[in-house]
């Protein structure tokens, strides 16, 4: 009993929770019920804004594109129909129902499509001028069908963006009103492609965005049942008692509970990356409650003639000290996560490390007061089915030295080899599984209809801030007159246009290319020559609905710059993002040497490479702080440096051994998997933590493989239990749709696993170093 005597603060605390249970355990479900309200208002984000990390210039770069330009989102259907012909009467008429629908729908803008597409030279013996004021379209009446099918394959505004190159697939460019929600439309739109039945497609980041969104909702809802289930059936299994059972799930869902609202009241919302918050608590807690339950049953045994408030009170207080230690462990491992500097990362680790704090405290409330609410018979025992495993393994770790030895260093040069080669490479479209809707229609369109994800590149043009003050009445005159929008398109910028233009031409990962020097081009197909009269004379004489179609979106007059927006094919698998935006930049600085320009690369594909490239600096950095305030924790709860290292190699080796497959399998890490290193290390040391505790305590009567043993039996048990329950926890990721999320279950199980045979092996012979 000198728990009692060593601990006379908490036993005067845990004493009053164990009294006054009745109480308390109202206490906590009042607790319970407030964060519910909350709870229930969390909300899920998948925007670009949700992947960008701090101080990201790019960004803010990227949100003054987008104003200055009035960019609007799209999505974009791809259309095969059965007879191959995407110009028949049956199309046509297919793609003009298909628009009429989508068009009633709140937040569409507009559409664009062979249906719909302005024509300039498609009605015979009409001259340009008159082409232009009949603002026709292929429905039109006075149409030539020959014609308008050779103009459409020609206009550079259409191909691969409404028409294939092969004019097998029909494209419907879907704008969207900004400061709508797309979830709706997108699912009214998917409710319209499915009520035909014909072949259709849909793409575009709006879909990617609302596909994420709805993979995170599916997933919160199979983690939360299925692991119910999965914990429920574990532990019948392991105790074969109905109370332990009700008492892990009744602190599963207390955690669980305030943690959302906590979660909800910072004003965090759940992305990508925090969706597995829900596998990571359950872990924690089901880690907690079975150390806890196991070492209340070998009280049992222990202390036949005590009663249930002392047996109580002796399991809190033995726990305490390992228990407190490990979930320090872990929260320092999400703390880490701080130094992401991408906010979905950081979100995570701030609201676990206030989960796994919460899970401490609720888990031993409710396991005290629960426990005095239950009758627990004093001849329940839990089913040892790790026994052989445990006895196995300490007979290897006591009578194998040099091999476990020799091992262990194969896997250090193994793990520096494999690490050599980790990659953040990754695509949107691999995020989905292979048959699923949203990447085959990805896939279509990235194939057919010009790419995925947007480049963007600006080009500003300089001021000239010197002048000759014998011209300055001139050149004031001069400066008036320029400031017209029609002198805007000189001849230095269609020839820049033209030559940034022709380089992304030549550009293997390059689909659809759209800049002004795309007017030139149709100016061309329309027999007119290219310069700056003819500019300037459209410029004056169109409507706006062409202008905001030609112009607009490749000029900014008032900022004298040039927008170039490429859609670059997200499925090449010889793409390396990083060094092809690097060799854009390059290409284009020699291209634009000799002009008087600065230019900037940008958009989507340039922030999602900056979150992908900030991956390894940030694990890294993670990592770094993880390790450094583990071992100090590791001297100050061992009070032993030499047991410091011991602990600490132990789950070191393991976790790079897992990295280093990574690496030669060519598995990138993405922003989800990025975490793992950090919480699996966070949650690793748990089990070196309690081993080791249990070995100093056995070794104070023992002798060093007396202490092995009897460690191995007694919390070699808790261990393998718990190690069982969070290698299931995080497979049921697997269940997923979503890549990324499968990904983080298997490879978090495997860490787990090697971690849990490294503290039944490595570790205990490194204990017996003398």
């Amino acid at each position: 009993m000198s728990y009692l005597q060593k601990n006379n603060f908490l036993s005067l605390i845990f004493s009053g929770v164990i009294n006054h249970y009745r109480l308390t355990l109202l206490l906590c479900l009042s607790i319970f019920l407030f964060f519910l309200f909350f709870a229930f208002r969390i909300s899920i984000d998948a925007s670009s804004e949700s992947l960008v990390y701090d101080d990201n210039q790019n960004y803010k770069t990227y949100e003054n594109i987008v104003q200055n330009y009035q960019g609007s989102d799209f999505l974009l259907l791809a259309y095969t129909p059965k007879s191959g012909d995407v110009f028949s009467k049956d199309s046509i008429a297919f793609i003009e129902e298909l628009l009429q629908k989508i068009s009633k729908l709140d937040a569409v803008q507009s559409t664009l499509s062979i249906a719909n597409a302005p024509l300039l030279k498609s009605i015979k013996d009409f001259s340009l001028q008159d082409n232009i004021k009949a603002n026709a379209n292929i429905l039109s009446p006075q149409i030539d069908i020959n014609l308008a099918k050779e103009e459409i394959l020609n206009n550079p505004f259409f191909k691969e963006n409404i028409i294939s190159e092969d004019s097998k697939t029909a494209g419907i460019v879907v704008f969207l009103k900004s400061g709508f929600d797309y979830s709706h439309t997108i699912d009214e739109i998917k409710k319209i492609k499915n009520s035909y039945k014909d072949e259709m497609y849909i793409g575009g980041v709006p879909l990617i965005v609302d596909d994420i969104v709805y993979y995170i909702k599916s997933d919160l809802l199979v983690y939360t049942l299925l692991l119910g289930l999965i914990l429920a059936v574990v532990m019948w299994l392991f105790f074969r008692n109905l109370s332990f059972v009700i008492l892990s799930i009744v602190v599963c869902i207390f955690t669980l509970v305030i943690s959302s609202g906590i979660f909800a009241l910072l004003g965090y919302k759940i992305t990508i990356v925090s969706s597995n918050y829900i596998s990571i608590l359950f872990v924690v807690n089901i880690s907690l409650i079975i150390h806890l339950i196991v070492s209340y049953l070998e009280n049992i045994k222990k202390y036949k003639n005590a009663d249930k408030k002392r047996l109580i009170l002796i399991t809190a207080l033995q726990k305490t000290t390992p228990s407190f230690y490990a979930v320090a462990t872990t929260m320092i491992g999400f703390l880490g996560l701080m130094f992401a500097n991408i906010m979905p990362i950081v979100h995570l680790g701030v609201v676990m490390a206030i989960g796994v704090l919460v899970a401490l405290i609720f888990t031993f409330v409710v396991f005290m007061s629960f426990m005095m609410l239950v009758r627990i018979p004093r001849e329940v025992e839990f089913v040892s089915l790790g026994l052989r495993i445990l006895e196995f393994s300490s007979n290897i770790a006591i009578n194998n030295k040099l091999r476990i030895y020799f091992v262990a260093f194969l896997c250090v040069v193994f793990s520096v080899y494999g690490i050599r080669y980790l990659s953040v490479e990754n695509s949107f479209i691999n995020y989905f599984k292979s048959g699923s809707e949203i990447k085959e229609g990805l896939l279509v369109i990235d194939e057919n209809l010009g790419g995925t994800i947007p480049l963007e590149v600006i080009v500003k043009f300089a001021t000239n801030e010197t002048k000759d003050s014998i011209n300055d009445e001139f050149e004031s005159e001069f400066e008036e007159l320029a400031k017209e929008d029609k002198y805007f398109f000189s001849e230095e910028k269609l020839r820049i246009a033209k030559k940034i233009h022709e380089y992304f031409l030549e550009n293997e990962y390059a689909g659809s290319i759209l800049s002004l020097h795309s007017v030139s081009l149709l100016l061309e197909e329309l027999g007119l020559k290219p310069d700056g009269f003819t500019f300037s004379f459209l410029y004056d004489n169109l409507d706006e609905s062409l202008k905001s179609q030609l112009f607009y979106p490749y000029a900014n007059i008032q900022q004298d710059e040039l927008r170039f927006v490429v859609r670059i094919l997200d499925s090449s698998s010889s793409l390396k993002r990083d060094e092809f935006i690097k060799q854009v930049k390059l290409e284009l600085a020699n291209i634009l040497e000799s002009e008087n320009v600065s230019f900037e690369v940008n958009g989507l594909m340039v922030l999602y490479n900056d979150l992908l490239q900030s991956l390894i600096s940030s694990q890294v950095d993670t990592l770094l702080f993880v390790m450094l305030i583990i071992f100090v924790l590791f001297v100050l709860v061992f009070r032993s440096f030499k047991l410091a290292i011991i602990a600490f190699v132990a789950n070191m080796i393991p976790l790079c051994v897992v990295f280093g497959i990574l690496g030669i399998s060519g598995i990138s890490l993405d922003i989800m998997t990025a975490t793992i290193a950090a919480i699996s290390l966070g949650m690793g040391v748990d089990h070196a933590i309690h081993y080791i505790h249990r070995y100093k305590e056995e070794i104070k009567t023992n002798s060093k493989e007396t202490a092995i043993r009897n460690s191995h039996k007694s919390i070699g048990n808790a261990m393998y239990y718990t190690a069982v329950v969070i290698i299931i926890g995080f497979l049921t990721m697997t269940s997923s749709s979503f890549v990324p999320t499968i990904y983080f279950g298997i490879i978090t199980s495997a860490v787990m696993i090697l971690m849990l045979i490294s503290s039944l092996i490595l570790l205990p012979r490194m204990l017996l170093i003398k």
